[in-house]
């Protein structure tokens, strides 16, 4: 497997798309011209890699679950077989309506505003 390796270049581990990351982050990207054996002496790879490490990696979708399980832990009911259907019906509405562009996400967001002034809350 090493072998493998040691016969690619860095172009072989990315893409132009690989690229908007420093873009992005306003890195520097000058150095991945420079032999990669010049990196530790560079300016900008010193600066792109503190800031690379200074980055948090979450998964929100998972933390997100775990909150909305946390919060409603409970709240609408304490039958475990009733939450697991309830579970169920989000995850089916979820894979229905999953292709809802952002133009109508927001149409979405502004209707459940004006629904809830409308009955009080």
């Amino acid at each position: 497997m090493s072998d493998y390796l040691y016969g690619k270049s860095l172009n072989d581990f990315g893409s132009v798309k690989s690229t908007n990351l420093f873009s992005c982050l306003n890195i520097d990207k000058n150095f991945l011209k420079k032999p990669v054996s010049t990196w530790e002496e560079d300016v900008a790879y010193l600066q792109a890699k503190r800031r690379l490490l200074s980055l948090r990696a979450v998964n929100d979708t998972a933390e997100r679950a775990v909150k909305l399980m946390q919060d409603f832990h409970g709240l609408i009911t304490a039958k475990e077989e009733q939450k697991q259907f309830l579970l169920r019906c989000v995850q089916e509405h979820r894979n229905l309506y999953t292709r809802i562009s952002v133009k109508d996400s927001d149409f979405f967001r502004a209707l459940s505003a004006r629904v809830n002034v409308d009955i009080g809350r």
